[in-house]
């Protein structure tokens, strides 16, 4: 099997089980399996490795976020001589053909970053992502849910972090995910510093995968808060031209005071700090 496999996980030992049991029930010992552990409770790892002894582990000691366990999957896979890789997060399960797809579609529409058909793991008959895109109108992020259309990625478009294909020659031209952002919207950002040096992307209908869309982020307001919208104003400011972000800049101080005001009357002081946090952050940016 010319691509190899490589899971991402952090905690949650069984959502890894089910993404490295979809794997080998798919595929046994003709793919290698990488899976990086990010900083996970030491024991996870020490019992993953009794339960799986084919599959290659690595575990950091800290959690980098996304950004920094994807870059540190790929590197180290990558130094093991894999050229080409389906990156996956633990919640993901793969289905039959997956890789042969992905291979098969790379080397047919010479593209060297590919979004898999993502589907919805309580309902396959549900689209949860095929590929996804910016609106630099409303600076807001949504997932395709139909798979009709260009399975080239336009402007403006990306491929969600859950699943990508990518090989080895991309991964080090771009230099990997931008770290600062740690999670959300690192991806997006990827994929936009890929299209800038001229890197195809396309996505695959035909390699389907499962996504559980954990929910462990979302119940965290340091994530959907903080990260997530420090994150949003950091991608514009990066990527929108000059007369846009002088647009953006307004908005989106309009929007954080808003926004400090509104968890200050909900006496959410949490949240309420975090939107100050992103205003100091926010005011540091040159125009």
């Amino acid at each position: 099997m010319p691509v190899s496999i490589v899971v991402l996980y952090y905690n949650k030992i069984h959502l890894t089980r089910a993404c490295l049991d979809s794997i080998i029930s798919n595929y046994g010992a003709s793919v290698s399996v990488f899976a990086y552990d990010n900083g996970s409770l030491p024991e996870i790892t020490g019992q993953l490795k009794q339960e799986y002894p084919n599959v290659l582990f690595k575990r950091s000691e800290k959690n980098r976020g996304y950004s920094g366990g994807f870059n540190r999957a790929l590197q180290w896979v990558f130094s093991e001589g894999v050229e080409k890789v389906l990156f996956l997060t633990n919640d993901t399960s793969l289905m039959e053909g997956a890789l042969e797809c992905l291979n098969q579609f790379s080397i047919t529409n010479h593209c060297s970053l590919i979004a898999p058909l993502l589907l919805s793991h309580r309902d396959l008959s549900l689209v949860d992502s095929y590929g996804a895109k910016f609106d630099p109108k409303t600076y807001s992020l949504s997932h395709f849910k139909d798979i009709e259309g260009d399975f080239i990625l336009g402007e403006n478009e990306y491929i969600p972090g859950t699943a990508l294909y990518i090989d080895k020659k991309v991964f080090h031209l771009i230099g990997g995910c931008d770290e600062s952002y740690f999670m959300y919207w690192e991806d997006v950002d990827f994929c936009f510093r890929a299209r800038s040096r001229g890197i195809r992307m396309g996505r695959c209908a035909q390699a389907r995968i499962s996504h559980g869309i954990g929910k462990t982020c979302h119940k965290k307001a340091i994530y959907t808060t903080y990260y997530f919208q420090r994150n949003r104003i950091k991608f514009c400011k990066t990527f929108l031209n000059n007369p846009d972000w002088m647009h953006a800049r307004i908005q989106f101080r309009d929007e954080i005071e808003d926004k400090i005001e509104f968890y200050k009357l909900k006496q959410d002081f949490k949240r309420m700090h975090f939107w100050m946090d992103i205003g100091k952050e926010f005011a540091l940016l040159k125009k």
